[in-house]
């Protein structure tokens, strides 16, 4: 971000949470920031033993590898463009995906970019009606708003599985 941006979001107070974000990034190691992909691991154990090591402090961080757990845990369920599924089977075991999903509630709660992911979770995990006010909440001018009302339609009508968006 150049420096004229972060001057103008530190003046405005960083309403939409830009700064805060980028600072975030920047913050996170190396290792973390240029970590392989998962389409390139046959587990995602690498992941559970980063978090594993985690220092407690260190809530970016583990942001980023608990989304990109729930991810691969989800990778059997999605489908290239061949229409093969990404993974045969789960990455993830269902207990580790479960709380690994509990955690990143958590985390994403007071995110200001994090509510359309914490919708998609809540529904995820069964838990509609509190994905359904999640989801509402998102402005309507918010430029994940038309992806928040795809997953509040599935809430809406009790839908747990991964759906192609």
């Amino acid at each position: 971000m150049r420096a004229a941006a972060r001057l103008w979001h530190r003046m405005t107070g960083d309403r939409n949470g830009r700064l805060r974000a980028v600072l975030e990034w920047e913050a996170l190691p190396h290792e973390v920031k240029h970590a392989e992909g998962i389409d390139q691991l046959e587990s995602a154990n690498d992941y559970i033993d980063a978090l594993a090591n985690l220092p407690p402090e260190a809530l970016a961080e583990e942001l980023y590898l608990r989304r990109r757990l729930w991810w691969a845990g989800n990778d059997h369920c999605r489908f290239m463009a061949n229409g093969e599924p990404i993974a045969q089977q789960p990455l993830v075991p269902p207990a580790v995906a479960h709380s690994n999903m509990l955690r990143l509630l958590v985390l994403l709660e007071h995110t200001p970019h994090g509510q359309v992911a914490r919708g998609e979770i809540l529904r995820e995990l069964g838990r509609f009606s509190e994905a359904v006010f999640v989801l509402s909440a998102v402005s309507p001018d918010a430029p994940s708003a038309a992806t928040a009302y795809r997953i509040e339609y599935l809430a809406k009508t009790h839908i747990s599985e991964l759906r192609s968006l």
